[in-house]
This record gives structure tokens, C-alpha cells and sequence, in this order.
């Protein structure tokens, strides 16, 4: 994805702030065993409405249980062209 490299360090920061950790330096450690990645084409839509859209729509993106998933998201922006 273009640009991702750069998306991510701010989104990781805003998280630990969001969780009131006061450190500058985090490790994130994901084991691609317990991930799931889904990309989707939605409406531009406030953060706060895209998860509840995901919330209630898990059926329609995920083909398999779901009830001890924990779902985040991250809109991207348009890439230019």
C-alpha cells in the first residue's frame, strides 16, 4: 500500500496516547496466525461510523465466527490520480 509506512507510526502513536501510556518507545508484536487484514471500499464515513458499520456487518466481511474477534480500522486516503 502506498504510503502505509507512513500511516501507521501516527496511527500506533495516537493508540498508546489514546491508552494514556506515557512511554516513547512501543513494540507491537502481531502473530500473523491471529490476524486477520481485510481491505474495503466503503462511503467516506466518520471513524465512530465505519466500526459501527463493521460491528454490524461482520456476516457480510468475514465468512466465520466471530464473537471473540476484536476489530479496529484505519480509513486510507485516496490515493492521488
Amino acid at each position: 500500500m502506498p504510503g502505509s509506512a507512513k500511516i501507521w507510526p501516527a496511527h500506533l502513536k495516537n493508540v498508546v496516547r489514546t491508552l494514556g501510556a506515557r512511554t516513547r518507545k512501543t513494540i507491537l508484536v502481531v502473530g500473523m496466525g491471529d490476524v486477520i487484514l481485510r481491505t474495503l471500499e466503503l462511503p467516506m464515513m466518520h471513524l465512530s461510523e465505519m466500526r459501527e458499520a463493521l460491528r454490524l456487518n461482520t456476516g457480510k466481511f468475514f465468512h466465520q465466527d466471530v464473537s471473540q474477534f476484536t476489530f479496529d480500522c484505519r480509513p486510507f486516503p485516496p490515493n492521488p490520480g
